[in-house]
């Protein structure tokens, strides 16, 4: 039928419509329905008369996520857990919602609200305050005793804590040339639990001095190492370490340019280290410690009350690669779910989760990036 034959008929079916009760109506709308094949509604709006008033507002259901207040704290929380997804958003919410309450407290109907909301939903809402973000930047390989330490080329097979790769992020501005402090990233493959330090000039001798203050305080026993081509890991030093110190620990490497080896590590260096300190150059010794303590503030937030997510599996379908990924849950919650964990260390965990507040240490992060980034600005 073509166009001015439907106007044609629907016009006629208008008066009949109109006239019609309740019982002829559903008639006449199955008829509609079947002639043009048109959905039920469009239908009803096609036979409504031109000049019927329309309901005043916006038609359909009432927004249930609509709220100004709650759209407020929604809002709030999101930026003080530093604009995370929304799928690890969701499962952040009631970790971080009694810290809040105890600051502004939220009326139950809100409260309800911000738990019961969808990552879709979540989406939607914060639209317009999402901030836009930077990729990272490629770091310098190195070559020493490549035959002596084996490769390792997947994470497929690793099932429990203890097994963590390592890598330094340079904060040399645009020059790699001078001294400048580098920032040593320790992260669990298992877990996710992730411990950095700072480093001045990356030698050798500091860098294994890291390495072993961050061994002693993991909520875990060491196993394997995995690291990069750079000289500050393959060196004598540290193979003689893995090697010998306490429990031996298995030491293997990446493929010379091959960053996805390290993918772990290397998504922490952006999440856990440029997004605190950014791309400059920071060109003072007196710096390190200031930064050892940010990052031990830093460190105690993301392990207790940020969740992340684990690639499950990784499919191609023609060009395209669907990736599946767990439910959102914090370092520390996988540490406490892990058999491989022992009760002791679940009990310390426990305790010191329930000794820490959120909220209360993000003031103190930013406390402390204040003083620094001022400290930083007077010397430049």
């Amino acid at each position: 039928m073509a166009n001015p034959e439907k106007h044609r008929c629907i016009a006629r079916l208008r008066k009949k419509y109109a006239a019609a009760n309740r019982k002829e109506k559903t008639k006449i709308l199955d008829s509609v329905c079947l002639a043009f094949a048109c959905h039920r509604k469009d239908a009803i709006r096609a036979l409504r008369p031109s000049d019927a008033p329309r309901p005043p507002g916006k038609t359909g259901r009432p927004p249930v996520y609509g709220d100004d207040a709650m759209l407020r704290a929604l809002k709030k929380l999101y930026l003080l857990a530093d604009q995370p997804c929304s799928k690890r958003f969701v499962a952040l919410i009631p970790l971080w919602l009694p810290a809040l309450e105890k600051r502004e407290p939220l009326a139950p109907e809100i409260r309800d609200a911000l738990l019961r909301a969808s990552a879709a939903t979540i989406d939607r809402l914060l639209a317009p305050t999402r901030a836009k973000k930077k990729g990272g930047r490629p770091s310098k390989p190195g070559s020493l005793l490549r035959n002596v330490i084996p490769i390792r080329t997947g994470s497929e097979d690793i099932n429990k804590p203890g097994f963590v790769e390592v890598d330094t992020v340079a904060h040399c501005g645009t020059s790699l040339l001078g001294d400048f402090a580098w920032s040593l990233t320790l992260s669990d493959i298992d877990s996710e639990w992730t411990e950095m330090r700072a480093v001045w000039n990356k030698g050798v001798h500091g860098v294994l001095e890291k390495i072993d203050a961050i061994r002693k305080i993991l909520p875990f026993a060491l196993i394997a190492l995995d690291s990069d081509n750079g000289s500050e890991f393959i060196n004598n030093h540290l193979v003689r370490y893995c090697a010998t110190e306490g429990a031996p620990v298995h030491f293997t490497r990446s493929r010379p340019y091959r960053k996805n080896d390290q993918a772990h590590v290397e998504q922490k260096n952006w999440t856990h280290v440029r997004q605190v300190f950014g791309y400059e150059r920071l060109n003072r010794a007196e710096y390190v410690a200031l930064m050892d303590a940010i990052y031990q503030v830093l460190g105690l937030l993301n392990n207790y009350f940020m969740p992340v997510m684990k690639l499950v599996s990784k499919q191609r379908e023609n060009a395209k690669i669907r990736k599946t990924y767990d439910a959102p849950k914090t370092p520390c919650q996988r540490l406490l779910d892990s058999p491989d964990v022992p009760e002791t260390t679940k009990v310390l965990l426990r305790a010191r989760l329930a000794e820490l507040d959120p909220l209360t240490l993000r003031d103190e992060l930013q406390n402390k990036l204040r003083a620094f980034w001022k400290l930083v600005r007077s010397k430049t």
